[in-house]
């Protein structure tokens, strides 16, 4: 193990506490495991961040009077996970529940509530965005998203990479391009009954009083399920 990756492992001991339960734990697996430079990172950096924010969200609930709490799948697994250990062991009146859906699954069927904010979303940056990669964010098959490129004339660049200013001219042409317009909307609306189907089996248009945990940056994941949610039951906050 290098000098650098030991001084990081001896400041995470150090921040999850040597009397702490985490502490404590962390440094009896380390004992008995023998675990890898890697493994250590993850006990002593990744762990502690969790179960505290764990620990965090379940303490609000009780403050709140929140008889559930709803975590967003992916980025929410590790946390759903302590957090249920965590009410199981302090006895907790909060039930914890994993929604088993990706952003992709919610967003599409929110889009047709306001279509041209729905822009936003489907023409965001990131890593390696092409044309293709925003037309099929709009749900759209192979075939509707080659037909949209040669609409608006970029056939050609169907697959090129394309920096933040390109896509945010590109939002401005599909906002005013109705082959694309009509293709989201269809689409939207053809998963929104799959999609509300989902939250009302899992209680999201219920009276019960619930929170939605979320450890993303941007909350677009929250958004469009407010969107829908208030789109059948208005009164949910």
């Amino acid at each position: 193990m290098s000098k650098k990756d030991s001084k990081r492992i001896r400041l995470y001991k150090e921040l999850s506490g040597k009397n702490s339960l985490i502490g404590v734990a962390a440094r009896r697996t380390e004992n008995e495991m023998g675990l890898s430079p890697d493994t250590r990172f993850f006990l002593y950096g990744f762990i502690p961040a969790v179960v505290e924010f764990a620990g965090w969200v379940l303490d609000k609930a009780v403050e709140s009077g929140r008889k559930r709490l709803y975590f967003l799948s992916r980025d929410g697994y590790q946390i759903y996970l302590a957090a249920c250990k965590i009410a199981e062991l302090k006895k907790l009146p909060v039930e914890c529940r994993y929604l088993h859906v990706s952003r992709y699954a919610m967003r599409v069927p929110a889009y047709h509530l306001d279509l041209h904010g729905s822009l936003d979303r489907i023409c965001s940056g990131g890593m390696k965005v092409t044309l293709e990669i925003i037309l099929k964010r709009g749900g759209l098959t192979e075939e509707e998203a080659r037909a949209v490129a040669d609409s608006i004339g970029r056939k050609d660049g169907y697959r090129k990479l394309l920096n933040q200013k390109q896509i945010t001219n590109l939002k401005m042409i599909l906002g005013h391009e109705p082959l694309f317009l009509k293709y989201v909307e269809a689409h939207s609306r053809e998963a929104y009954e799959n999609a509300m189907g989902y939250l009302r089996q899992e209680g999201l248009l219920s009276e019960d009083s619930y929170a939605i945990v979320d450890s993303g940056w941007v909350g677009t994941f929250q958004q469009s399920l407010q969107s829908l949610i208030h789109s059948s039951a208005p009164h949910i906050q």
